[in-house]
């Protein structure tokens, strides 16, 4: 294996998602659009039962912020389904936690397997001739060994395994 292989497999890769859903509730419309696009209607019928043009005028930007937020689009998307993400993103910029994962450096050795808690202890072998697996515990190993003391040399001998 050359060295450029080495690093290259050492990499983060990009990921690809699945296409974002088009489909609408009403009229092509999601679910968030259809909510802002209520906030304006309400707005603008709202002010022209209760004071005509001059209230219409004071809630121009409810309404015209709403209008905004449900048709222009940002990076394909229309900028309302947007908000949950940016809205992710301010708590998490708050909180500090923006760097949250730590970059593979090098890959993990031969059998050890990427596990949580009490089962990282766990060990792979791999048999190179038949292709079988084995997970064993090594503490759980240990112990057995101790305990069997030297019964455990002499069952080694007989079934021909080296430890």
């Amino acid at each position: 294996m050359t060295s450029k292989q080495k690093e290259s497999s050492t990499e983060l890769l990009p990921v690809k998602f699945s296409r974002l859903t088009r489909r609408g509730i009403l009229l092509g419309l999601s679910l968030a659009q259809l909510i802002t696009l209520a906030t304006g209607v309400l707005a603008v019928v709202g002010a022209l039962y209760a004071g005509g043009g001059i209230l219409l005028a004071y809630t121009a930007p409810v309404w015209v912020l709403a209008a905004a937020l449900t048709w222009v689009p940002v990076a394909g998307r229309p900028a309302v389904e947007w908000l949950p993400v940016a809205a992710w993103w301010v708590w998490r910029t708050t909180a500090g936690q923006l760097l949250y994962r730590r970059r593979i450096v090098a890959p993990r050795p031969a059998g050890t397997l990427a596990l949580p808690g009490d089962v990282a202890r766990l060990r792979e072998y791999t048999d190179p001739e038949t292709g079988a697996g084995n997970r064993s515990d090594a503490d759980v190993e240990a112990r057995n060994r101790a305990q069997m003391g030297p019964l455990a040399s002499r069952l080694r001998m007989r079934t021909g395994r080296q430890n």
